[in-house]
């Protein structure tokens, strides 16, 4: 499905995000990764419907799930600019830039582009 289909499916993420909260209680690496992983899509399905706050919530818990995540960095950093919040935005460069350079370049490129 493609993202820009999301929003006719609204009403299915409320109980999605609900089984997500129950992630304090993984044990592993990979489960860790894994829903690193699915909070970075929510945060970009919320993005796609316009619910930047919810989004960016989501890539913030992505990146608490695994630090090491450089594509949520790049969406948080996003998100905030879409919020008009430069600063934040930076910030999420400047952790980018040794985890992916190649995306913090391109998130730097959207910062100053945003200026």
């Amino acid at each position: 499905m493609a993202l820009s289909q999301l929003g006719s499916y609204t009403g299915r993420f409320s109980p999605t995000y609900e089984l997500f909260d129950m992630s304090a209680g993984i044990t592993s690496t990979y489960q860790s990764e894994w829903f690193a992983l699915a909070y970075n899509n929510l945060g970009l399905a919320y993005d796609s419907m316009g619910q930047v706050n919810e989004s960016i919530e989501n890539f913030q818990k992505a990146i608490s799930m695994n630090p090491r995540l450089a594509q949520a960095y790049y969406n948080l950093g996003l998100a905030f600019l879409a919020m008009k919040d430069k600063g934040q935005a930076a910030d999420q460069y400047r952790m980018l830039r040794s985890l992916d350079p190649e995306l913090a370049a391109k998130l730097r490129e959207a910062v100053i582009g945003d200026w």
